[in-house]
């Protein structure tokens, strides 16, 4: 047999899209039946196959899933394949995979019967039909039959097995962070994986809150507790071949969150303030004294607002932050606890 070749298209949309590109001289591809598995667990409980024996392959992707994809390079019955076939081999034969049950050999180039008219022999690899072969037996093959008989074929020297590369495909936000309300936000989750834990850590790298073993595609997440402040969501799920009773398992995914609704809502009472005064005035206007005050926090606050929405523009789609962005966080945490200090004491915005 040629030797196989796959490659593998990650640029359509939801789809992987795997590709012969295997270099056949003329007539050779006409020799080869090629059957397509994959799997997002490492052919563990989950297993896809495609016996089209096209030239390509189109697999749908769900974010962030982990896929293992295994082309089985099998002869074709064809006279020229001059191949001496034992029990276990596997053979295309009118656009049908079939596997010798029996002892063999049985060589395409002398034999007088195909396999599709030699049920003594000879059964079709199809989802549904029955099978036995040596202790193997069942009333109805399943996908996960059809891929562990055709990988145990490949000992018998007949198919050649190509994997492509391990992939993590990611074709949409596998969270998407959103704002409720003041204080209040949500991670919906796009993915198929299961969620092991979430945590709620301040900039200081303080674990603020963790919940384990979250249910649904919809994290509430609840700053009322701690304020305004530079905050990473930290969520824990299981993917390949990760375990939710092994933490060491899991795979973690940070997002950024910068809450700044408090300095926002001092900022529009400080606005309303300078608004204040003889010609206009308002209910709530103060001592003029408190305007340089006044002035000084309403700078603060909007150069706060300003690296805020810089850094978040930053971070988009950045998942396993640096250290480097860690830092930035940091510094945007310290810029928020040295804003409530000046507020609190100036005693300029209530409860904010």
């Amino acid at each position: 047999m040629v030797t196989p070749l796959l490659s593998l298209d990650k640029s359509l949309s939801g789809y992987l899209t795997v590709k012969d590109i295997t270099t056949y001289t003329s007539g050779q591809r006409a020799l080869t039946g090629i059957m397509m598995f994959w799997s997002v667990d490492n052919f563990a409980t989950d297993f896809n196959v495609d016996q089209s024996n096209g030239l390509q392959w189109v697999i749908p992707a769900t974010a962030l899933d982990t896929y293992n994809i295994y082309g089985l390079f099998n002869y074709t019955w064809d006279s020229q394949n001059n191949v001496d076939f034992y029990q276990g081999a596997i053979v295309l034969y009118n656009n049908v995979f079939y596997i010798l049950t029996t002892a063999g050999p049985i060589n395409p180039s002398t034999a007088i019967v195909t396999p599709a008219l030699d049920a003594t022999n000879w059964s079709p690899l199809v989802v549904g039909q029955p099978l036995t072969i040596g202790s193997f037996t069942t009333a109805s093959l399943l996908v996960s039959d059809i891929y562990n008989l055709s990988v145990s074929s490949t000992s018998t020297g007949h198919p050649t097995s190509v994997s492509t590369t391990q992939v993590t495909y990611i074709d949409t936000e596998p969270f998407v962070l959103t704002k409720v309300d003041c204080l209040k936000w949500n991670v919906h989750v796009n993915i198929s994986n299961t969620i092991a834990r979430i945590q709620i850590i301040n900039y200081d790298q303080t674990v603020l809150e963790s919940v384990d073993v979250p249910i649904g595609t919809d994290l509430p997440i609840d700053l009322t507790e701690w304020g305004d402040g530079s905050y990473t969501i930290e969520i824990a799920y299981i993917g390949g071949s990760g375990n939710i009773s092994i933490p060491n398992t899991w795979t973690i995914f940070t997002l950024p969150l910068i809450e700044v609704c408090q300095a926002n809502a001092c900022f529009q009472e400080l606005f309303k303030k300078t608004l204040c005064d003889c010609d206009n005035p308002c209910d709530e206007c103060e001592d003029k004294s408190e305007e340089h005050d006044m002035h000084m926090i309403r700078d603060l606050v909007t150069a706060l607002n300003n690296t805020t929405i810089s850094t978040v523009s930053q971070l988009i789609g950045i998942y396993t932050l640096s250290q480097s962005q860690y830092d930035l966080l940091t510094d945007i945490g310290q810029m928020i606890d040295k804003l409530k200090m000046i507020t609190n004491r100036c005693g300029l915005c209530g409860n904010n």
